[in-house]
């Protein structure tokens, strides 16, 4: 048995996962380890169009060039933190820093990288993916907005107000007053 690795962009969460694995079955490839942007799996051989095929009909993509795969890695990255993490660390800077411990390379070149395969800055990302964040917290109705602004790594709920009415065109209260609350897949953002 041979091992292989893909790397796979619109990842997004815990379906996207599973979506991968059955994938992988499907084409009898044992999974070993499955995460956000990437897959490694066993098989006798690699069906790559196979594969590639399968992905895309469920909404995948297979990263094809470095920079595609630093920019994979980094919303990865920032989705999980922000997203699926334990602690809240959605705090702009603990999350560059933690973004150049993970990939070795400076904030300033993970950037520039991102910037050309995105069409924006790695700052606007984190603030995009925190305010969906934001939404998913205030349609829950479990924390009040002092909270919410708390745990997503707002210093002041003024700071995550206006940043919140500049993203959405609305107030958190009228979001959270919306029969229709307009959310975003993370993998859209």
């Amino acid at each position: 048995m041979n091992t292989y690795t893909v790397y796979i962009k619109q990842m997004c969460c815990r379906r996207c996962i599973e979506a991968v694995d059955d994938i992988l079955v499907s084409l009898k490839l044992t999974p070993k380890e499955t995460v956000l942007g990437r897959a490694t799996f066993e098989g006798r051989s690699y069906p790559i169009e196979q594969l590639h095929t399968q992905l895309k009909a469920r909404g995948f993509d297979v990263v094809a060039s470095e920079d595609e795969l630093l920019t994979t890695t980094i919303k990865a990255t920032i989705i999980e933190l922000i997203h699926t993490s334990e602690k809240e660390s959605s705090n702009g800077k603990e999350i560059r820093s933690f973004l150049e411990n993970k990939t070795l390379k400076s904030f300033r070149f993970m950037n520039t990288v991102f910037v050309r395969c995105e069409g924006v800055t790695i700052n606007r990302y984190i603030i995009l993916q925190r305010i969906e964040r934001v939404k998913m917290l205030i349609e829950e109705n479990q924390l009040n907005f002092s909270e919410i602004a708390d745990s997503t790594g707002y210093n002041t709920l003024q700071h995550l107000s206006g940043q919140f009415r500049k993203e959405t065109g609305m107030s958190m209260q009228q979001y959270k007053t919306e029969k229709t609350p307009p959310r975003t897949p993370l993998d859209k953002v």
